[in-house]
């Protein structure tokens, strides 16, 4: 399983933030590379502590459909809603400028990767409390589907 904890996995989403251009089209969804950049920024602040979201969660989406979620699902296209503190035009952080947001994401995924390990981190709004492991799968987990979404 793919983590934002590995240095190889790591490596290989910086790779491909990297290789990003403000000229990269979606192939599905409504962001634009740059608010995408945000919004996986915001996942990654929300791990931290760093932004709140309000708590969806119910029993069993903190349960079955979190371990599906980490464990076994791929992230569907177009099929998940975002919570509307993270969604592009609504409470998402707005873009500034694609390198600049772009080096904001390379400092998060930077960030969140050197954290102690004893560090507590938040809870996502919808799945509750998730472990270091599992926080690590989702990040890596989502910013592979946004970047697939902008063929990185």
């Amino acid at each position: 399983m793919k983590t934002i904890f590995s240095a190889r996995d790591f490596d290989e989403i910086k790779h491909r933030i990297e290789q990003l251009d403000a000229s990269n089209e979606r192939l599905w969804g409504k962001m634009d590379v740059d608010e995408m950049l945000c919004h996986c920024t915001d996942q990654i602040r929300l791990a931290l502590g760093e932004k709140t979201s309000r708590d969806v969660s119910t029993p069993l989406s903190r349960t079955l459909v979190k371990w599906l979620v980490v464990y076994v699902l791929k992230i569907p296209r177009d099929k998940v809603p975002t919570l509307p503190e993270f969604a592009a035009g609504k409470g998402g952080t707005k873009p500034t400028q694609f390198n600049t947001d772009r080096q904001t994401l390379l400092h998060y995924i930077n960030k969140v990767r050197l954290l102690d390990h004893e560090k507590d981190f938040h809870p996502h709004g919808f799945f509750g409390k998730l472990n270091r492991k599992q926080w690590g799968i989702m990040i890596y987990k989502h910013l592979h589907h946004h970047l697939q979404q902008f063929s990185a």
